[in-house]
């Protein structure tokens, strides 16, 4: 199968971080923890990216797969540490 949906988006990067986080009101802990040495935390319900950037806009790409994929190549592209599963249970974020 592969690669089920995608999306983009131009974020905020505020005080080097930006979130991806879970629009469900019964979600209570948002994000409590934050991404050492320019990396990014998954977890349930949220993603959190350290960046080089600081108060700017990035442009910011979602992927939505069934397994998990090839490392990405190309120029522009890192693979940073390990492939995680996250779930959003709203389905929104």
């Amino acid at each position: 199968m592969g690669l089920l949906d995608s999306f983009s988006a131009v974020v905020l990067v505020e005080r080097h971080l930006f979130a991806l986080v879970d629009t469900d009101p019964e979600r209570e802990d948002t994000f409590s923890q934050v991404p050492g040495n320019l990396t990014f935390l998954a977890h349930e319900g949220s993603v959190v990216v350290a960046s080089d950037l600081e108060d700017q806009m990035a442009r910011v790409r979602v992927e939505l797969w069934d397994s998990v994929p090839d490392a990405p190549s190309g120029e522009g592209f890192a693979s940073l540490g390990e492939p995680r599963t996250v779930s959003f249970e709203s389905g929104e974020i």
